[in-house]
């Protein structure tokens, strides 16, 4: 692994809470109330409150009010590389398929030893499979259903019955830990890193 001096790009961590059926949110993008998990939802206060920048998609439900001033990339297919976000002073509006990753990161003046936090969506998370991920921290609430909901990966929605652990694991990623977050609800937080 490089030195901090010799990184060209941030360190990128993904973040996702899924039900059973690897579903982050309803079918209509809601947020559900079976995955707030309060052990998780500290983890991913505190890990975002730490990132130095952000990326989203344009319907991130994230809106912590300590991390209003982060930078931002915001992911949308509304503009064709890059532009600034109107809605958010320190942010971007990014489309993956105009810009490089680097080019954004290049325009957000955050140094390559900066740590950036994925909170999604599904295309967003696909985005940084390819781009890479340092570490992907998958939290699954095994009690949680959330039938037909927005998948992690949008290879899933192809590919019926197939996880977001399978989806890592085709990319290179390897499972390095699991822990238990809470009990009652049956939910772990499983952290990947790239093989």
């Amino acid at each position: 692994m490089a030195s901090s001096s010799e990184r060209r790009r941030p360190h990128v961590l993904g973040y996702v809470i899924v039900s059973r059926e690897g579903a982050y949110a309803t079918a209509d993008g809601h947020y559900p109330d079976v995955l707030k998990i309060e052990a998780d939802q500290i983890f991913y206060r505190d890990a975002l409150r730490a990132a130095d920048a952000i990326a989203n998609g344009r319907h991130s439900a994230e809106r912590d009010p300590l991390t209003v001033d982060k930078k931002r990339l915001t992911a949308t297919h509304q503009v064709h590389g890059l532009a600034f976000d109107p809605k958010r002073g320190h942010g971007l509006l990014w489309n993956p398929g105009g810009a490089s990753f680097d080019e954004a990161w290049q325009h957000l003046g955050l140094t390559p030893d900066s740590t950036l936090a994925v909170v999604g969506g599904a295309e967003l998370f696909a985005a940084f499979l390819t781009i890479g991920y340092d570490t992907f921290f998958l939290t699954e609430c095994r009690s949680a259903s959330v039938p037909e909901g927005r998948l992690t990966f949008p290879e899933m929605a192809a590919e019926p019955g197939l996880t977001p652990q399978a989806v890592l694991t085709r990319h290179g990623y390897r499972l390095e830990h699991i822990q238990l977050l809470d009990q009652a609800s049956d939910t772990y937080l499983e952290t990947w890193i790239a093989a």
